[in-house]
């Protein structure tokens, strides 16, 4: 009878071994996609963001002359702020957009 349950002791050992080892390894695939899902969730919010100040910079735009002082040193800290932002956003646009040679320079030259 013993030696059943030596047996018996031996066998649910194992098993719980098995089950240990198995749920070691759900954990870490747990922790995986978790790690995933949250780094989606930043990169979305970061589209997101990038998508608003896109935005500002479309609406902004026409009407910098009117918001903004033309001199530069009569701007308040979030003018300035504005300013800069505005100014950054041009340059980077005008990296990322080609530009297109006008009618009149490619006109025909002897």
């Amino acid at each position: 009878m013993h030696e059943e349950w030596r047996d018996e002791s031996r066998q649910l050992e194992a098993r719980l071994a098995q089950i240990k080892a198995e749920a070691s390894e759900l954990k870490t695939k747990a922790a995986k996609i978790g790690s995933t899902l949250q780094s989606d969730a930043e990169a979305d919010q970061l589209n997101n963001s990038l998508q608003i100040l896109t935005c500002l910079k479309d609406v902004m735009m026409p009407y910098q002359s009117l918001v903004l002082p033309k001199d530069p040193n009569a701007m308040t800290k979030e003018q300035k702020i504005v300013y800069h932002f505005l100014e950054e956003v041009q340059v980077a646009t005008a990296r990322q957009t080609p530009q297109v040679e006008s009618r009149e320079t490619r006109a025909w030259r002897p």
